[in-house]
């Protein structure tokens, strides 16, 4: 994916704000009647991110989490370079921890093991954000606001936040549900309420060294032993990914890919779910730092003193300083996750002692969806075009911006569809500002054809 140079919305402070509702139709009983040009949207450019980071806290989990605690630095400075600097930014982080809860299920299923010790029950931490090692100074807080202009609500740096943040331990279930945890989090949870704003982008990145589990029916949680198999995370892969051979038997497999669900929820409705909360998918990224799509094999190993079924590691590292190797399972489903999702979408793996890379790759990736004003196609000059002034503190409140070359006088507010041949379309979108941005301010434009 290429970089493009980032717009720098200088949004007015000042000015006339209107409320201009789009034409109505024409009726059956004025046949004569020529209806007004449909009102299109283009784009949208905002100076706002809304970052959201579900975390793994299984009991594999402790050395992964502080790799990109250090690595997180990077990530920041790839978004900083862009034109204005860190986006006006909401940062969260919550667990994938959903106890024994299903997507199809109002009751959660019954507990397994002890909580707090890899166990799993009830709804778990059911996409509540959470603070990790954080204090925030409002108690009420529970997600990190960094403005442009200076506004926090944490003290120290937001590197530092972000370390206390998502050190959520390793003690939570075994059977991760990101995907679950990351729907419930942006559904509306009141503990979660004012992270997402209508004018910001939004961005998931997953960390986590097994797949996704999140489960469609409590009945994947059911009793160890017979038709499901022992109790055990083996059956988020045997339920819920399907190969050219068998899952439940030993030996390597090809064409793998998400199962229909059954026990383990389908990927798609979460897939719809990201790509559709801004109503345009190209606001909206997903990553992952994940274990690699391959290779596959299920094995035989010693687990709680008996032989059983298991998945081997797809990748793994020795660590620098000795001990045993680190390692994480094929991430089939995010994968494929990533492969069909709308927006933009980057996977990284996990198996490295040294998260850097990984990180600033993912901050291209943030760079990218906040930093292009490129058109998506080409608009020509005589097309009715505007653009939508809007606040998140003045919902529908609008102030229409025209275009440049319509504008008499110097230092107004107005917009250009300026020639770049380094777009697809060959137009970026350009706004002309006298005084600098408030915070919340983001842009539509809009056209009539």
């Amino acid at each position: 994916m290429n970089k493009l140079p980032a717009l720098f919305l200088m949004l007015a402070t000042t000015g006339c704000y209107i409320i201009e509702p789009d034409p109505v139709p024409c009726s059956a009983a004025a046949p004569s009647c020529v209806p007004p040009p449909e009102v299109t949207d283009v784009m949208t450019v905002t100076p706002n991110l809304d970052l959201l980071f579900v975390i793994d806290d299984s009991p594999t989990m402790i050395d992964k989490q502080r790799s990109f605690q250090t690595a997180f630095p990077s990530l920041l400075d790839k978004l900083a370079r862009i034109e204005g600097g860190l986006p006006n930014l909401h940062l969260a982080v919550v667990s994938s921890d959903m106890g024994t809860s299903a997507v199809d299920d109002e009751q959660a299923g019954p507990q397994i093991g002890a909580p707090g010790q890899g166990g799993c029950a009830s709804f778990g931490k059911a996409g509540v954000f959470q603070l990790g090692q954080a204090t925030l100074p409002d108690q009420d807080d529970r997600f990190v606001r960094a403005l442009r202009n200076g506004e926090t609500n944490f003290e120290g740096t937001l590197a530092e936040t972000f370390t206390a943040m998502s050190a959520l331990g390793a003690t939570g279930c075994g059977f991760e549900q990101p995907l679950a945890a990351m729907q419930a989090s942006l559904s509306g949870p009141t503990d979660n309420a004012g992270f997402l704003r209508e004018g910001a982008n939004l961005a998931v990145i997953i960390l986590s060294d097994e797949d996704d589990c999140s489960a469609e029916h409590t009945t994947l949680f059911g009793p160890d032993g017979g038709p499901l198999g022992p109790l055990q995370s083996f059956r988020c892969f045997r339920f819920g990914v399907e190969c050219d051979q068998a899952t439940d038997t030993l030996g390597s497999k090809t064409n793998c890919r998400p199962a229909a669900a059954q026990h383990v929820a389908s990927i798609s409705p979460f897939s719809s779910f990201l790509s559709g909360i801004k109503g345009d998918p190209t606001r909206v990224m997903f990553g992952a730092i994940v274990g690699t799509e391959a290779p596959i094999e299920v094995e035989s190993r010693q687990i709680n003193g008996a032989n059983q079924t298991a998945l081997k590691p797809a990748c793994g590292y020795t660590p620098l300083g000795g001990g045993a190797d680190v390692t994480a399972d094929p991430g089939v489903r995010f994968a494929a996750f990533a492969d069909g999702f709308e927006g933009i979408s980057r996977l990284e793996s996990i198996c490295s002692e040294d998260l850097t890379a990984a990180a600033s790759n993912l901050g291209d990736s943030l760079a990218e969806l906040m930093g292009n004003s490129c058109l998506p196609f080409a608009i020509s000059n005589e097309a009715d075009c505007f653009v939508e002034d809007r606040r998140d503190a003045e919902p529908g409140i609008v102030n229409n911006l025209q275009a440049c070359s319509t504008i008499d006088g110097v230092g107004a507010n107005c917009f250009s569809l300026a020639s770049d041949p380094t777009c697809t379309s060959g137009q970026r979108l350009s706004i002309s500002r006298p005084i600098p941005p408030r915070g919340d301010e983001w842009s539509k434009l809009r056209c009539r054809f």
